[in-house]
């Protein structure tokens, strides 16, 4: 059997336990207070902030979804925008194949308008591709199942044999639209490329030139645009490939 004994400030248990002689448990009212009413409640706190807590994770997941419509919207202006700017492009692209025959067919009038797709046509540019300085030799074309390649030397065949420098651009064209050598941001594309975004070169007697490109998809032919700038703007070169099958 247990006796208990109180003072001002402690509490002794004498457990009695026959035969063991008896063990004397001695208790503190601050500890025992302790256990009998601050831990029960600190629980029952601990619990209700625990319930409360799963409760607004619970709303939460439940709260409608606000969609912020402005990114759709200035996705689909700037879709437009893009397309707008394939179209012009193809429509430049016909108009270009239309004075390339005329050219061919010995019109002078035609090289006074030329336009070429996505670069703006720099200040005071003179057309010099009559003048023979610059010729095309070996070309060579392939493709893998992510990439087409154009390849190419770039001849001097001037007269002075003076150096040519420039920039020149490549222009890939398929039914999918344009791809630019070398490569240009969507940003530059809508603002209109300046002859001094070409690649840079420089030729005294041949310059090796590769130009490659990401495989448009779903397309069977290409054809490629070779367009040549002198330091000053001046158009040296402007040639159109014929077409090239995928394989």
């Amino acid at each position: 059997f247990m006796e208990f004994e109180n003072n001002n400030d402690e509490l002794s248990l004498i457990v009695y336990n026959s035969p063991s002689s008896p063990r004397l448990i001695k208790f503190s009212k601050k500890t025992l207070s302790f256990f009998l009413w601050i831990l029960p409640l600190i629980i029952v706190m601990a619990l209700a902030g625990l319930i409360v807590f799963s409760y607004s994770i619970y709303k939460f997941k439940k709260r409608p979804v606000i969609q912020d419509a402005f990114p759709v919207v200035e996705m689909q202006n700037e879709n437009q925008l893009l397309k707008s700017r394939i179209i012009e492009m193809e429509n430049l692209t016909k108009e270009l194949s239309q004075r390339l025959s005329s050219q061919e067919d010995g019109l002078p009038e035609a090289k006074k308008s030329i336009r070429i797709p996505g670069v703006k046509n720099p200040k005071g540019m003179n057309i010099f591709t009559d003048k023979t300085l610059l010729k095309r030799d070996r070309q060579q074309f392939d493709n893998s199942s992510q990439k087409v390649f154009l390849k190419f030397n770039l001849l001097n065949i001037a007269e002075s044999s003076q150096k040519v420098q420039g920039y020149f651009f490549i222009l890939m064209l398929s039914d999918s639209g344009i791809s630019y050598y070398p490569s240009m941001s969507r940003d530059l594309l809508g603002k209109g490329i300046s002859f001094e975004r070409g690649e840079s070169f420089s030729v005294a007697r041949l310059r090796p030139v590769v130009a490659d490109f990401n495989r448009p998809l779903s397309v069977s032919t290409v054809h490629f645009m070779i367009v040549v700038f002198s330091r000053e703007g001046d158009l040296l070169m402007f040639d159109e490939t014929k077409n090239y099958n995928l394989r």
